[in-house]
């Protein structure tokens, strides 16, 4: 399957770090969604929405391409076959992939993860990222927010 990119990251990513970890047996995670890590340190889709404590972090790559950690010193690829987290603050836009279709979506909306998918906030939920405009006919959903823990809550 070829890699689908949903996410374009327009911010600069000097302060932004990457963690890469293993992809939980039949987890499908794509660029632009968002995971979580399960008890035995596995990435898998994010679902809750309330829960402030569980980091969650946005896919950098997605379950179908596992990540390419770094290279040996003869210039192959070493890879981890892992997926990659985010970890610091980001702008950038996703497709309807990474985000829920519908939900109302405007400037300022405030965002929380549920189901791997920006979506709304609701009272008591986890912020992760606002809105940075209204979903326009490109179809994208353009933010800025915070990958591996929450802003604040709703």
């Amino acid at each position: 399957m070829a890699k689908q990119v949903n996410l374009n990251i327009t911010s600069p990513l000097e302060m932004v770090f990457r963690k890469t970890v293993p992809i939980a047996a039949s987890q499908t995670i794509r660029n632009g969604q968002w995971f979580e890590l399960d008890g035995s340190g596995n990435a898998i889709i994010s679902s809750g929405t309330t829960n402030t404590t569980i980091p969650r972090f946005l896919a950098f790559n997605d379950s179908v391409s596992p990540d390419v950690y770094g290279t040996l010193p003869d210039g192959t690829n070493v890879s981890t076959g892992g997926m990659a987290g985010l970890i610091g603050t980001i702008e950038g836009n996703v497709t309807s992939n990474g985000y829920t279709v519908g939900g109302g979506i405007v400037a300022g909306t405030m965002l929380t993860v549920a189901s791997g998918k920006l979506t709304p906030a609701g009272t008591g939920d986890a912020v992760y990222a606002y809105a940075k405009a209204a979903i326009g006919a490109d179809g994208l959903l353009y933010f800025v927010g915070v990958s591996g823990y929450a802003l604040s809550v709703k």
